[in-house]
């Protein structure tokens, strides 16, 4: 890991690591200014690793200070391979962590897999500010989930991007178009499926990188494989070219509040009479301090 100033000169430099091979993936800066590292490792106790595996690999999460001081770790894992692939800070300075894991029931892991023993699926963790997991939700089909990015979202969920081999079983709802799709799944804050999404073509996509836009939809990108088939409107260029769409907004209600936005769904903005009676009432200020004429 390596900490540049505005300009790019390197300010410090930290090597972290066991006797085998650690790989990261993901990292997220905490609002106390330090970091979180997610990745998998392969090693035991060694180097800076303070814990053994438990299957080949397992997730391998790491907590620094605003200066790249290690200030906790964790090994979270099962009995067969299991990787951490993106990472989000939480607003009670702990994390979100998304990966895919190949382990049944065993070690960290509190749920079975939905596909054949071996087959892996999307492993989603929250853990508290000292590394501690608060829940955990394992997610999948019949065959082989691969999760590669996580995201928060406005609402307080998380929005999972990787790809898919599966049919319509276990969490999938919708059937696949090719030999991998973009599998898009979204969870409220407390970790729980609210949809899931499956977009492709005749051939292999994944999802690797995703926003949320200002109208609740989201940007995704990845890589697709695919002729003119299925949802793809275009043909592949090369062997594998980066795929990009738009997908439009799927308003979740919420209590109104003065905030630009329609929380409630109803196609109005800051609209809640109750809310402007009781919170915007003559005399009073608003979040934005400035006090209404009315």
């Amino acid at each position: 890991m390596v900490k540049t100033d505005a300009s790019g000169n390197i300010e410090w430099d930290k090597t972290f690591g066991g006797s085998s091979v650690d790989f990261l993936h993901g990292i997220a800066q905490v609002a106390d200014g330090g970091y979180f590292l997610c990745g998998e490792s392969y090693s035991v106790i060694s180097g800076d690793k303070t814990e053994n595996k438990m299957g080949l690999n397992d997730i391998w999460i790491i907590k620094l200070n605003a200066f790249g001081v290690q200030e906790w770790q964790n090994t979270i894992g099962g009995n067969k391979d299991d990787y951490g692939a993106s990472v989000v800070a939480t607003v009670d300075n702990g994390c979100v962590i998304g990966g895919h894991s190949g382990s049944s029931m065993y070690g960290d892991k509190t749920e079975a897999n939905h596909g054949p023993v071996g087959t892996y699926d999307f492993w989603i963790l929250k853990l508290d500010e000292s590394g501690n997991i608060e829940w955990q939700n394992t997610i999948g089909g019949s065959g082989d989930e691969y999760l590669h990015v996580i995201s928060k979202t406005a609402d307080n969920g998380f929005i999972l991007g990787g790809s898919s081999y599966s049919g319509i079983s276990g969490d999938k709802t919708e059937a696949g178009f090719g030999e991998s799709d973009y599998w898009i799944v979204k969870l409220d804050a407390a970790g729980l499926l609210i949809w899931d999404k499956t977009i492709g073509g005749n051939e292999s996509e994944g999802v690797r990188a995703m926003i949320e836009t200002s109208d609740y939809g989201f940007m995704v990108c990845g890589n697709s494989e695919s002729i003119i088939s299925g949802d793809k409107t275009e043909v592949c260029i090369g062997e594998d070219d980066n795929w990009i769409l738009k997908l439009e907004g799927i308003c979740e209600p919420v209590v109104e509040l003065c905030n630009t936005l329609d929380d409630n769904c109803n196609g109005l903005i800051d609209d809640d009479i109750n809310y402007i009676i009781n919170i915007l009432r003559p005399g009073s200020t608003h979040s934005s301090g400035v006090t209404p004429l009315f």
